[in-house]
């Protein structure tokens, strides 16, 4: 599953968006076919060369969520980590998307620990693990 973008109106391959990098580490098998074509920009910053792209994916991989800075949109950004099924599907992402001037290194070392453990939670639901979640907290919000 590669993603199709945060939008239904989206026309791209996912992968500029923390939500879409975010799943797009879990689909595998499709990667190579993606980027065996060339790769739109959506903005000055979208990864375009499959290597660095591949180098990314291997980052948010090892760091388990992933971070966008003006990738998919201009003065946009996000945190995002996978929500997968019972046979490790990816089915959606769990994603914080800000105005870049209130992503800051605090941000998304707070939300780096928190959408990863949150997405985790959604995992194990699905999966059937019997992991009830809990009403939102409303002073979380």
């Amino acid at each position: 599953m590669w993603s199709t973008g945060s939008h239904a109106s989206d026309q791209n391959d996912g992968r500029p968006s923390a939500a879409g990098f975010s799943l797009n580490v879990i689909a595998r098998p499709e990667i190579d076919a993606v980027l065996a074509k060339p790769l739109a920009a959506l903005t000055p910053r979208t990864i375009v060369d499959p290597g660095a792209l591949r180098r990314e994916l291997a980052r948010i991989r090892t760091r388990g969520f992933a971070v966008t800075r003006h990738e998919a949109r201009q003065d946009v950004g996000g945190v995002a980590a996978a929500v997968v099924d019972g046979a490790g599907r990816p089915v959606g992402a769990l994603s914080v998307t800000l105005p870049m001037h209130r992503l800051t290194g605090d941000i998304v070392s707070r939300y780096g620990a928190l959408v990863p453990n949150e997405a985790a939670r959604l995992t194990a639901t699905l999966a059937g693990a019997g992991v009830p979640l809990p009403p939102a907290d409303p002073r979380r919000s």
